[in-house]
């Protein structure tokens, strides 16, 4: 077993925290399909990844990452899932024309075996084009609402999961949007110290308290970075002291892509959030001014965090990288005035 940043988990290769979120999917998932929420590298994939685990031995599972259907116009986007669950099943020779979600959905009615099960896990569903996504989401209402009516059809034994890496509220809290008071969501959180400290006793034997108090104090439970320093930290010659861990900080801050995916929107010209950043920075930030602000930008959101009255940084890797491009940011603008 090891150790691994990035990219879904295989939980029979790599350390895994068993999440709680996985057992209210599961639940919900009885009734109602499913939304996950969470930004980029906190976990959703390889929740799927779980989800595919626990329901493959009992259900036709299709687990479809929807930026595959980026560019495709709503005919070929049908028939491309048509054609995703034709290659799974084997249902029938020919798969027959597909043109829109009825489409679709008159082919799963009518082709789903008596007793079969079908879940569709569909990941990064905020990449599809509305044109595209509106009418799945209708097809997902119509298939739930034809099982609410009678449980004995095809429509009760295909159940849907959808993943989001953005927010997307206006899905859920629109009367006019297929998904309202039909989705069930699932937020996933990051891990809790006693969380972080179990993957931490998974690896290591020593000091595993200190290592997980020192890792905590940098990552606030965020799962990617918590990833990130036990797998670095696994592979390093000394695994036991805090200083090591704290310059495992620095390569991290120094090198890591999504640190760099914010010093993409602290260069943003017009630089607006940039000031925005400076407030929050310097808890002089409320929930209420700066709520557009965070629904205008995604990555933003995902690094900002309400705490009781004011928003704070996540987590003091994101904290310190804003820190620094601040300092640089301020540098440059003296330098200016100087010259």
């Amino acid at each position: 077993m090891i150790y691994k940043a990035g990219g879904p988990l295989n939980c029979s290769r790599h350390y895994y925290i068993q999440r709680s979120e996985i057992e209210k999917c599961i639940e919900y998932l009885k009734n109602n399909p499913v939304s996950i929420h969470g930004s980029p590298r906190t976990g959703k994939s390889t929740l799927m990844n779980r989800l595919n685990h626990v329901f493959n031995s009992h259900h036709i599972v299709l687990e479809i990452q929807m930026a595959r259907y980026q560019g495709l116009g709503t005919s070929v986007f049908f028939e491309s899932l048509a054609r995703e669950v034709h290659n799974k099943t084997g249902w029938e020779k020919d798969i027959p024309e597909i043109k829109d979600q009825l489409d679709l959905e008159e082919y799963l009615i009518r082709y789903l075996p008596k007793g079969d099960k079908l879940l569709f896990l569909l990941d990064d569903v905020e990449r599809l084009p509305s044109e595209c996504a509106m009418p799945l989401f209708g097809m997902i209402r119509a298939i739930y609402n034809a099982s609410c009516s009678n449980t004995e059809t095809a429509h009760s034994r295909i159940r849907f999961v959808l993943g989001f890496s953005e927010d997307k509220e206006e899905f859920f809290r629109d009367t006019n949007s297929p998904l309202y008071n039909v989705c069930v969501q699932v937020f996933l959180q990051d891990f809790s110290a006693s969380e972080v400290l179990q993957l931490t006793n998974a690896g290591f034997r020593k000091n595993t308290q200190n290592i997980a108090a020192t890792i905590y104090k940098w990552t606030d439970g965020h799962p990617y970075f918590t990833q990130c320093f036990l797998q670095s930290l696994s592979e390093s010659s000394n695994k036991n002291t805090e200083l090591d861990i704290d310059s495992l900080a620095e390569d991290i801050l120094s090198n890591d892509l999504v640190l760099q995916t914010l010093e993409k929107v602290w260069n943003t010209d017009p630089p607006k959030y940039r000031g925005s950043i400076c407030q929050v920075l310097d808890e002089k930030r409320t929930h209420v001014p700066f709520r557009k602000e965070l629904e205008a930008h995604g990555v933003i959101k995902s690094v900002v965090i309400g705490e009781k009255d004011r928003l704070k940084i996540r987590n003091k890797i994101f904290q310190t990288c804003f820190e620094r491009l601040r300092s640089v940011y301020k540098e440059e603008a003296d330098g200016e005035k100087e010259s």
